[in-house]
């Protein structure tokens, strides 16, 4: 965290103060992240039908998973934005018939990818309303990947 940022966070009690980016700017960057989380559920939706461990946890954080997508749709369209719907995605395109190990790599990868977008709009002077969801999406991409990283161990895949 900047440290004007930190300054301000603790002196106003807020993620921010002042100027934020335009609505227009807001909906193009939360684009690349929709766009990832899409791929995520996706991935997670065929992994489910796929792995031969026990996922009810994982298939718990998946209605979490489709809400947060649900929020950054909200977000963009608020903004004037057009939010991606993921309709050019084909389920086949994430069906595999891998082991479970290597189910687990992917899941672990995509993740990873969506950790990094939602990353990088830390120090992006996005509106409380933006910074909040963000948040909530990065904590349950947090959580999901914890879940995941579990349940791989339970059968020895280790990143």
């Amino acid at each position: 965290m900047s440290t004007l940022k930190a300054i301000k966070k603790g002196f106003l009690q807020k993620g921010w103060a002042g100027q934020t980016i335009s609505r227009a700017e807001t909906a193009e960057r939360l684009d690349p992240i929709i766009r990832q989380h899409i791929r995520v559920n996706r991935m997670y939706d065929a992994a489910l039908l796929e792995l031969s461990v026990e996922t009810d946890e994982l298939t718990a954080q998946q209605k979490t998973a489709r809400a947060m997508v649900g929020k950054i749709a909200e977000t963009i369209y608020s903004c004037g934005g057009v939010a991606y719907q993921g309709t050019d995605l084909e389920p086949q395109d994430f069906r595999s018939t891998e082991s479970d190990e290597d189910i687990f790599r992917r899941l672990h990868l995509v993740e990873t990818d969506l950790a990094e977008l939602l990353k990088t709009e830390s120090d992006i002077e996005h509106q409380i309303r933006t910074r909040a969801i963000l948040a909530a999406v990065q904590d349950a991409c947090t959580e999901r990947t914890n879940t995941m990283v579990e349940l791989a161990k339970s059968i020895r895949v280790f990143f």
